[in-house]
């Protein structure tokens, strides 16, 4: 067996709290083991000599995104979007691009490129944001409905905190979605175009 250790430094102890609480979901917890003092976190890993190498890869990996998802750089933080998949508590998987819409409604830049979500909101909102986007998106997947529409309806859920049926209601009345012939709801526009209306609709309704 080899033994190794790598030491990191956060902005407080919470945040080693989490970034150690973080790595339970990148390599099993058999391969190493934490220390915290202050606001440094020292990492003990034994392993076999073929595997220690690559969990150090892993962890300062890991390290690296959890650092870039806390720091600002020209007004956004960059969030690996594996990332924070991997630390939401999500009851069944979300769309992505449905995160972003949220996150847009909500006040908040938000552009996905690639596998990186730039925004202005920090980690722990986004983390919120997307464990209820979750809850909504498992209620909506049972609607007869196009993907495009249960995404919609999930994500204003999600951010009015109202139900599905509510939501289903408010979209139709405020003629964003339709029964087709085979009462299916779809979008009456596009999607970008429906995303871009619904902020001037949400303020009427309030």
């Amino acid at each position: 067996m080899s033994e190794k250790y790598l030491l990191f430094s956060f902005s407080d102890v919470g945040e080693a709290i989490d970034f150690l609480e973080y790595l339970t979901r990148l390599i099993p917890k058999r391969y190493y083991t934490g220390e915290i003092k202050g606001k440094k976190l020292k990492i003990f890993i034994k392993a076999s000599p073929d595997e220690v190498d690559r969990i150090i890869d892993t962890i300062r990996k890991g390290y690296s995104e959890w650092r870039l998802s806390k720091t600002v750089i020209k007004g956004v933080y960059k969030h690996s979007i594996p990332m924070l998949l991997k630390i939401a508590k999500l009851k069944i998987a979300i769309p992505v691009q449905g995160l972003r819409d949220i996150l847009y409604l909500s006040g908040y830049k938000s552009e996905i490129k690639g596998n990186i979500l730039y925004s202005d909101a920090p980690l722990d909102v986004i983390k919120c944001l997307a464990e209820v986007l979750s809850e909504k998106y498992d209620e909506s997947i049972y609607l007869n409905a196009t993907p495009l529409v249960k995404r919609l309806v999930a994500v204003i859920a999600a951010l009015t905190g109202k139900s599905i049926d509510y939501t289903v209601k408010f979209l139709l009345e405020n003629g964003l979605i339709r029964y087709n012939e085979y009462n299916k709801l779809v979008l009456r526009k596009k999607y970008e175009d429906a995303l871009k209306d619904l902020p001037n609709i949400l303020k009427r309704s309030r």
